[in-house]
C-alpha cells in the first residue's frame, strides 16, 4: 500500500518519541559508563578506555554509508527502510547480550561492541531519513520537538538510573536494562510507514548514486569545505562531554551514586540548554549571537580550573549543569547547521556524513588526546581541557565563510 504525507497520523509522533527516548537511554548508558567499565572492571587506563570506546563506536563515524544504503538501496520488495531496521535489530541484540560476558578487552569484546554500534548507527540513519520523508511540513516542528525532548529524557534517565544500577545491582543489570531499550527501539519503528522507492536510475545503479553524490558535494565546494571544518571543530570543542564520567571519578572522586546525581545534573542542563538556545537562534541567528555563545562556552571551560583547588560539592554539580547547558545548546546549534546543509533526496546520507565528522572530532581529536596528556604529565584533566578552547574559537572563522 502506497503512502503519502497526507496519511500521517498523530500517533506516529509517539512511536518516534519512543525511538529517540530508547536511543538516548541506551547510548547514554554506553557513552556514560563504558569508559568506567573498561578502566575499573577490565583494568585499563582512562586514556585507553576512551580509545577503546572510540574504536567501538567507529560505525557512528561512517553513518553516511548507512544513510547512502537506506536512501538508495531497497531490499527486494520490502522497501528501503524497514529491512534495514530488521538488520539493525539483529545486530543490536547480539551486541548488547554479549558485551558484558567478556572478562577482558579482546577481539570478542570489540566484536560485541561493534555489533551494537552498527545496530544503533544503522537504526539512527534509517529512522532519520524515514522521519524526514513521511512527515508533512505542518508536523515538522512538533516532530523535532518530540525527537529532541525524548532523546533528552532518555539521556536523563540513563544518567540517573544506570549508575544506580551499577552501584546496587552490578554491571550486568545495567547492560540488561540498556539492551532492552537498545533492541526495542528499532522494533517499534517498524510500525511506521515507509515511502516507496520510485527514482529512475540510468545505467549502473552504484555509479549513478556515487556520481549524483559527488555532484551534490562538489556544488559550491568552498562552502562544503568550510562546513566540514566547522562540524569537525565543533565536535572537538565539545570533547568535554565524553570525558565527564572520567572527570567525576578521577577529579571529583565520585562513587557511582554521586556519578548518577552529577550525570543527571548534566543531562538536565543539556536538555534546558538545547531548548532555550534553539529558541534564541530561531529568532536571532546572527554572527553576534554565535560569538556570544562561544564566549560563554569558553568561560564555562575555564571555570573548571577553579575546581582543582575548590573541592566543593555544590560547585561541582553547578559546573556539570553549566557544561550540559552550553554544550547541549552548542550541539543543538551544530545540528541546526547540519540540517540546513542537508541536500534534498539525500537527507540521510548528508546528515549522517556531517554527524560522523563531528563524532571523530569529539572522541578522537578531543577526548582521547586530552585524557592522554593528563595521564602522561600526571596533571588534572581541567588543564589540557583548555586546549578545546582553540577549535572553539576557530569555528567563528569557518562559519563566517558559509553562513554569515
Amino acid at each position: 500500500m502506497s503512502y503519502s504525507k497526507s496519511d500521517f497520523k498523530s500517533y506516529y509522533m509517539g512511536i518516534m518519541g519512543f525511538f529517540y527516548l530508547s536511543q538516548g537511554y541506551s547510548l547514554g548508558s554506553l557513552v556514560l559508563l563504558l569508559p568506567l567499565y573498561i578502566a575499573g572492571v577490565l583494568n585499563h587506563t582512562y586514556s585507553d578506555a576512551i580509545a577503546i570506546s572510540a574504536l567501538i563506536i567507529i560505525p557512528w563515524y561512517f553513518k553516511f554509508i548507512f544513510g547512502l544504503l537506506s536512501d538508495n538501496y531497497p531490499i527486494a520488495s520490502f522497501g528501503r527502510r524497514k529491512p534495514y531496521l530488521v538488520i539493525a535489530t539483529i545486530f543490536s541484540y547480539f551486541g548488547w547480550t554479549t558485551l558484558a560476558s567478556h572478562t577482558a578487552v579482546n577481539y570478542f569484546f570489540i566484536q560485541s561492541g561493534l555489533l551494537l554500534a552498527i545496530g544503533s548507527a544503522l537504526a539512527d540513519s534509517v529512522i532519520d531519513g524515514q522521519i524526514v520523508e513521511i512527515t508533512p511540513a505542518n508536523y515538522s516542528g512538533r516532530v523535532q520537538g518530540v525527537a529532541w525532548g525524548s532523546r533528552g529524557l532518555g539521556i536523563g534517565l540513563a544518567a540517573s538510573i544506570s549508575p544506580l544500577l551499577v552501584a546496587n545491582y552490578g554491571w550486568n543489570q545495567m547492560f540488561i536494562m540498556a539492551s532492552v531499550f537498545g533492541v526495542s527501539m528499532s522494533i517499534i519503528v517498524l510500525i511506521l510507514p515507509q515511502m516507496e522507492y520510485n527514482r529512475e536510475v540510468v545505467g549502473n545503479k552504484f555509479k549513478f548514486i556515487i556520481t549524483e553524490l559527488k555532484s551534490i558535494l562538489s556544488e559550491q565546494s568552498y562552502k562544503f569545505s568550510s562546513r566540514l571544518k566547522f562540524i569537525f571543530l565543533t565536535g572537538a570543542s565539545i570533547a568535554v562531554v565524553p570525558m565527564l564520567p572520567i572527570i567525576m571519578e578521577r577529579e571529583f572522586g565520585f562513587n557511582y551514586t554521586l556519578i548518577a546525581y552529577g550525570s543527571l545534573s548534566f543531562a538536565l542542563g543539556s536538555l534546558l540548554g538545547s531548548i532555550l538556545l534553539d529558541i534564541v537562534f530561531d529568532r536571532y541567528d546572527t554572527l553576534r549571537s554565535y560569538k556570544i555563545m562561544v564566549s560563554i562556552f569558553i568561560l564555562v571551560i575555564l571555570s573548571g580550573l577553579s575546581l582543582i583547588i575548590l573541592h566543593i560539592y555544590w560547585m561541582q554539580m553547578l559546573y556539570l549543569f553549566l557544561v550540559g547547558f552550553i554544550a547541549g545548546g552548542f550541539e543543538a546549534y551544530q545540528l541546526k547547521v547540519i540540517q540546513e546543509s542537508s541536500s534534498s533526496n539525500h537527507e540521510g546520507t548528508i546528515f549522517s556524513l556531517y554527524t560522523s565528522i563531528s563524532n571523530i572530532g569529539q572522541f578522537i581529536l578531543g577526548g582521547y588526546i586530552i585524557v592522554k596528556i593528563a595521564e602522561y604529565f600526571d596533571i588534572s584533566l581541567f588543564i589540557p581541557l583548555i586546549f578545546s578552547i582553540f577549535p572553539l574559537i576557530f569555528t567563528v572563522r569557518t562559519i563566517i565563510n558559509f553562513k554569515y
